[in-house]
């Protein structure tokens, strides 16, 4: 204990051990005081207690435990937490298509809060997969032109094979059966021409009937070569030769759909590998515009979503965004018991955690119809609600914290009371109010709106008069009365 303090027990602890006479009394000094004040304290109490529960007359400390009723504006806020966002952004997605239907993989990212120019480096994606992918289609792409090769030739084989019968075999097969039927018919006049002179020679009996009829044999044989040289060129002319056409063009045909097909192959590849490399290309992602860069984090799912090196994203999922800081708004959550007081285009007071000295004016500007999915078991059920910054103060930026007061009612004025002064029995409600004759009496009343502090009273206390902040020290003390304290004086001059 310091030395310099100046008290009775300070002086008795540092007396002098000789000077025993003196400590005693400066110890008995103490003593008295003390306990003068402890009764002095108590008998204080009692007074002001008793005086309460009899109704006395008003004093010091029963101003301090009433309210005077007065006519003022009412204005009922609810009031939530909630963070701040941009309403109008660019987005950044993964444009990259994970081979398999996975996840890409992020291998370097822009550190968050970074204000970027157009063009700048933002973030790069995994492309090891595609790379190799790249690859192997590169070598898939050599083999399909090697087919397209070989179907090419394929088909100029057959055009050629089809040009050479036409234009060679047909016509050499023709002559040579053009010179069968030539060389029968030439054997036929000659075994006719033998046939007549055998005949001529058995009339004067220089030729048996035996030579006479193998010569008409001889003539049978040549007219049978004669017709089977015909029927064989007929059937070259009308049935070989258009087979033989419809087979080489058929091939030619299969041929040219065979090179459709390789080239058709070759060119899906071509797009294949084209894709791919696009694909590479976007793994390196660039700032598509200026701005300050945000991770599009999503802590409101049953599985967060945390963007950072490492993290694996869906294609399609937003990464980044770029906010613009001139529209920007507050998503806030709203208890489903106060959701229905809120209105689109309500009057929102917003104070940001981060300058809460200078509150922002805002406006619901958006209520969901469906709540948010609970976040355990027997969680509260909440609804989202946006709410427009009309005047952004410079430097927000998305994430911030801020703290919202909705206004959902105001009236002019009205009679309000502390909330804490009225108590409500059997589905009624109750003011304890200071009556004309200065004690205490309960007076039923009809409530409005409230706001958490205070309630709207329609009927049941007038202006000016007192009501007991504490009512519940006062309620058996006092009877139950209907009417305020002027409804009260005129009954009392009837």
């Amino acid at each position: 204990m310091s030395k310099h303090l100046d008290s009775p027990l300070q002086n008795v602890l540092e007396s002098p051990e000789g000077d025993k006479s003196e400590v005693r009394r400066r110890w008995r000094v103490v003593v008295r005081n003390v306990a003068l004040a402890l009764v002095a304290g108590s008998i204080l109490g009692f007074m002001l207690i008793r005086n309460l529960r009899s109704g006395g007359s008003t004093s010091e400390s029963d101003e301090l435990l009433v309210h005077i009723v007065r006519l003022e504006d009412f204005e009922a806020f609810v009031t939530e937490s909630g963070e701040v966002e941009s309403s109008s952004n660019v987005d950044i997605r993964c444009q990259v298509k994970s081979e398999g239907g996975g996840a890409t993989l992020i291998l370097d990212i822009i550190e968050e809060g970074t204000i970027v120019k157009e063009k700048d480096f933002l973030l790069q994606f995994d492309d090891s997969a595609l790379k190799l992918s790249l690859t192997q289609q590169d070598i898939t792409l050599a083999t399909d032109d090697q087919a397209v090769i070989e179907a090419q030739s394929e088909l100029d084989k057959a055009i050629y094979t089809l040009s050479e019968y036409r234009d060679g075999l047909f016509l050499v097969e023709k002559e040579t059966i053009e010179g069968e039927v030539l060389q029968a018919e030439s054997d036929l006049t000659t075994a006719k021409d033998l046939l007549g002179h055998s005949l001529r020679l058995f009339r004067k009996g220089y030729v048996s009937r035996l030579q006479l009829q193998a010569q008409e044999v001889a003539v049978e044989t040549a007219k049978k070569a004669v017709k089977v040289s015909e029927l064989k060129m007929k059937v070259h002319t009308d049935s070989t030769y258009p087979r033989m056409l419809s087979e080489y063009e058929s091939e030619i045909k299969k041929r040219r759909a065979g090179l459709k097909a390789a080239q058709f192959t070759t060119e899906l590849t071509k797009q294949r590998r084209v894709e791919i490399q696009n694909q590479i290309e976007k793994c390196r992602v660039l700032a598509p515009a200026a701005g300050q860069v945000v991770y599009a984090n999503d802590f409101e799912r049953e599985q967060n979503i945390v963007i950072e090196e490492g993290a694996q994203v869906r294609e399609g999922q937003v990464v980044i965004r770029l906010p613009n800081p001139n529209e920007m708004h507050v998503r806030a959550r709203v208890n489903d018991s106060k959701i229905k007081k809120i209105r689109v285009d309500n009057t929102v007071y917003i104070e940001l955690d981060v300058n809460p000295d200078l509150p922002v004016r805002g406006a619901v500007s958006k209520i969901n119809p469906f709540p948010y999915p609970r976040r355990w078991f027997g969680g509260p059920i909440e609804y989202g609600t946006e709410i427009r910054i009309l005047d952004p103060p410079a430097k927000l930026t998305p994430g911030q914290r801020a703290k919202v007061k909705i206004l959902v009612e105001k009236l002019s004025d009205v009679i309000q009371v502390p909330i804490q002064s009225v108590l409500e029995r059997s589905g009624s409600h109750y003011c304890v109010v200071r009556n004309l004759n200065g004690g205490w009496e309960t007076r039923k009343v009809s409530i409005g709106a409230d706001n958490g502090s205070f309630v709207v009273v329609n009927s049941g206390v007038d202006e000016g008069e007192k009501v007991s902040l504490n009512p519940d020290l006062l309620w058996d003390q006092v009877s139950p009365k209907a009417g305020t304290s002027k409804q009260l004086a005129k009954r009392s001059a009837d």
